[in-house]
C-alpha cells in the first residue's frame, strides 16, 4: 500500500491534513468518501492559501 496525505479545505484559508494507506489515488479517494478509514483519525489544522479544489490527496510514499 502507498501512503496519501489528505487535505481538505474548511472554510477560507483553513485546511485540515490527514494520511491514509491506499492501493493507489482511487483507492485513496473512496476512502475519504466512504469515511469509514478517516472517523478515528485526528485531523492537523494548517493555514495555507486557498485552493480551487476542496480535497486534495497527494502520494507521500510508495510502498516496497
Amino acid at each position: 500500500m502507498n501512503k496519501y496525505k489528505i487535505s481538505v479545505m474548511e472554510r477560507g484559508y483553513i485546511i485540515k491534513e490527514n494520511y491514509i494507506m491506499a492501493e493507489d489515488e482511487d483507492d485513496a479517494q473512496e476512502r475519504f468518501d466512504n469515511e469509514e478509514d478517516l472517523e478515528n483519525l485526528e485531523w492537523i489544522t494548517t493555514q495555507d492559501e486557498m485552493s480551487e479544489d476542496n480535497v486534495e490527496i497527494t502520494k507521500v510514499k510508495e510502498s516496497v
